[in-house]
């Protein structure tokens, strides 16, 4: 659930961002996004 708030979350920053910045900060929250992706599923495995 919380991965689905911040995909959302950097879905709206995306959109707004491509209109008024360039690309650079969109791909660092894309890439913010992965590792906090990587990070919640890491965790997930090692609960099971």
């Amino acid at each position: 659930m919380a991965m689905a708030a911040l995909q959302l979350a950097i879905s709206s920053v995306s959109l707004a961002r491509s209109r008024e910045v360039g690309s650079e900060d969109l791909r660092r929250l894309e890439a913010l996004r992965d590792e906090i992706d990587e990070y919640l599923n890491r965790i997930e495995t090692e609960k099971k």
